[in-house]
């Protein structure tokens, strides 16, 4: 079902993502130091400015004041590199400082959309050229992005208040308060003439339920798409919409400077200009697809055949960030409707595209990603999507996949429907999927292969307190629940019980040489066909930190050795592509009891703006220095907002883009001490 079956709408247009920079950690977990310098206060220290286990900026002994200057100024530092030490000037405080974390769509558009029966149309049809975005009814975007783990990769998290799809007058299609979603198979060659995060992809997925299918905008959607709404299913709740996000270049972006010292000149120049100008947000692609929500699936990942990438193939003289103009696709799912003779393949995020500054395309989508055709590069003449049978290298043929074709992979969404026969479909139960060059020779190079399993949680990314009694974490709301995962083998929920290895490992501080380079225990876990999404998990909450535990199987078949349902030796053997994973922050538990009881009740002692500022909201004034923007953090100021600070604070908040603080790492007894302070300005 999900977005693999018919009806479905397919979407693109660009996205702002306002992430703040601050506390982002690239430089520490490169070994980066600080030089001597009159400017230069910790001098041969890691340049750090977050210390994301306790929640508190690292100052390097300067004041507030000269924190904020110091931060957004180029210092000296020195990095390790194979020819020693590579000194240059870096600001402290990145390429965003004022990112408010904010998420914005524009003009992202539908394209393409095909019906119940499977056809395909791309123009008068009345959602073609209908509007998503996450936009309020005041068109104020009410999406933000946030870290679980912000000195490593693969943790961002999607909050919003709204997801709506409007017509061209702006009433309301389809609309609703979106789940969660989380980053999903980061492909870090997605872009063929692009570096660093800018040539990297990632993959979101959300669903908006419905509870009134009578709503009329809901039954023109559905009426439209073909289909009966006197007879919808009565397991519709509602739709899933996922897309591939890439090319997120920022308008001040080191290529488009001769010199590092040119374009750190003009961050200098951009921070010292009013807010909100100030701010340099990462402006990329999305395409992607709006499908049916059935009861049972998941919400922010849709399970199927899975294939991982093994073959390398070349691009030619396009480099990338390796340097060799060698790249891997990225994996992709594929599910099997045998009952419609039929194969669908999600290529959303497989394979890589090549910018261009110049628009390739006039009209509606703008293309200035195409796709690039590496047949060419490789000896190919076609990619096809086939299978081997019984550990056979023989590639058995079943289409050839038009995956260059630009504007037809925005308007599908990335998602190509191939033929079955009847004997393929009698055969793929048990064969091994695979995405092939054909090359000239007559041979076969497999890019993809299928792994027989596939693991996902709806929770891959939750939060806990530090000392903790329980098995319950923080993800989607404001209540905590069950980490729960999904086993499927072949395309389906698991028929038997499979034993499962959880690894788990330290991820921060990322530093060279710290605990996050190894894996701390490991558990067994036995898993039957009853424990796919009831199973709650237990993980240990003793000390606050971020750590990731990875899901493989203790029982795995012989085969290539980065597969993800082997085990790793150590974190550093995590492919944040392809493995199965849930990342846990464990937020400080403070001893506040001066001030709160055991109850997280006020015991009547005066709380001092200092005590509260240091311990507590320092934090965020230097590290998210967006947030004093709004809200000055300044004892008038918050005295005069106590009962709405008290409320934005509260944890019933947890789910909404309101929430303070937007980043989601404020801990209970943190919350306590704030909502304490307030109470003694507020009324009773």
């Amino acid at each position: 079902m999900s977005y693999f079956n018919f009806p479905r709408i397919s979407f693109t247009g660009t996205a702002s993502i306002n992430v703040g920079t601050v506390n982002n950690d690239d430089y520490g977990a490169g070994g980066t130091t600080i030089n001597s310098g009159p400017n230069n206060p910790g001098n041969g220290e890691i340049l750090r400015l977050s210390d994301s286990i306790n929640v508190q900026p690292i100052t390097h002994g300067m004041s507030d004041d000269d924190f904020i200057k110091w931060s957004q100024t180029p210092i000296s530092t020195s990095t390790p590199s194979s020819n020693g030490n590579v000194i240059e000037n870096m600001i402290p405080g990145e390429w965003n400082y004022y990112g408010d974390m904010g998420v914005t769509l524009s003009n992202v558009n539908v394209v393409g959309v095909n019906l119940a029966n499977g056809a395909l149309i791309t123009s008068n049809h009345p959602l073609i050229g209908a509007n998503l975005s996450y936009n309020n009814v005041a068109g104020r975007s009410t999406a933000l992005i946030c870290d679980i783990n912000p000195e490593d990769v693969p943790s961002s998290q999607i909050f919003a208040d709204v997801l709506a799809l409007r017509d061209s007058q702006g009433n309301d299609l389809i609309s609703g308060m979106p789940s969660k979603a989380i980053t999903r198979w980061i492909n870090f060659t997605r872009n063929a003439n692009l570096t660093a995060s800018a040539g990297a992809s990632g993959v979101f997925q959300q669903v908006i339920p419905i509870q009134n299918f009578q709503d009329p905008g809901v039954q023109k959607v559905l009426t439209s798409l073909g289909m009966n709404v006197n007879q919808l299913p009565a397991q519709l709740k509602g739709f899933v919409v996922r897309y591939s996000l890439y090319a997120s270049i920022p308008p001040i972006a080191p290529a488009d400077y001769e010199t590092n010292d040119e374009y750190l000149a003009a961050l200098v120049k951009l921070y010292g200009t009013p807010y909100p100008n100030n701010q340099n947000p990462a402006i990329g692609t999305i395409s992607g697809t709006i499908g049916l929500w059935y009861e049972g699936e998941m919400q922010s990942i849709t399970m199927g055949r899975y294939l991982i990438p093994t073959n390398s193939f070349s691009t030619g003289n396009y480099k990338h960030n390796n340097g060799g103009g060698s790249f891997t696709a990225g994996p992709i799912v594929v599910q099997i409707f045998a009952s419609d003779n039929r194969a669908s393949i999600d290529l959303t995020n497989a394979f890589p595209e090549c910018y261009q500054k110049i628009l390739q395309v006039a009209g509606p989508p703008l293309i200035v990603n195409e796709k690039l055709n590496f047949n060419a590069y490789n000896n190919a003449s076609s990619m096809v999507f086939g299978y081997t049978i019984n550990g056979s290298d023989e590639v058995n043929p079943i289409a050839e996949l038009d995956y260059a074709n630009t504007l037809l992979y925005l308007q599908t969404g990335g998602v190509i429907d191939v033929t079955l026969t009847d004997s393929q479909v009698a055969q793929l139960p048990n064969a091994t999927l695979v995405i092939a060059l054909k090359l000239n020779s007559g041979s076969y190079l497999v890019l993809l292969e299928e792994c027989d399993y596939m693991i996902a949680s709806d929770q891959a990314g939750v939060y806990a307190e530090a000392g903790q009694q329980n098995n319950l974490y923080r993800s989607n709301a404001a209540a905590p629940q069950n980490c729960t995962i999904c086993v499927y083998q072949k395309g389906n929920p698991i028929t038997s019980s499979i034993n499962l290895i959880v690894q788990d490992a330290r991820t921060t501080p990322n530093i060279p040489g710290s605990q996050g380079d190894a894996i701390i225990s490991s558990q067994n876990i036995t898993f039957t066909p009853a424990d796919n999404n009831t199973l709650g998990l237990t993980f240990p909450t003793s000390n606050p930190g971020n750590y990731l535990f990875r899901f493989s199987i203790s029982a795995a078949p012989s085969g290539a050795s980065n597969s993800p349902i082997n085990p790793i030796p150590n974190y550093n053997g995590l492919n944040v592509e392809t493995d199965f994973y849930v990342n846990l922050r464990v937020l400080p538990t403070d001893d506040f009891s001066t001030y709160i009881n055991s109850n997280g009740e006020p015991t009547g002692v005066p709380i001092p703006w200092n005590y509260l500022y240091n311990n507590v909201l320092r934090y965020y004034n230097l590290i998210f220095p967006a947030m004093g923007l709004h809200v000055p953090f300044e004892e008038a100021v918050w005295a005069d907002l106590a009962a709405r600070i008290y409320e934005r604070v509260d944890i019933s908040y947890w789910p909404s883009v309101t929430a303070m603080p937007r980043t989601r790492d404020l801990s209970e007894t943190r919350r306590q001490l704030i909502q304490a302070w307030c109470k003694q300005y507020m009324p009773a």
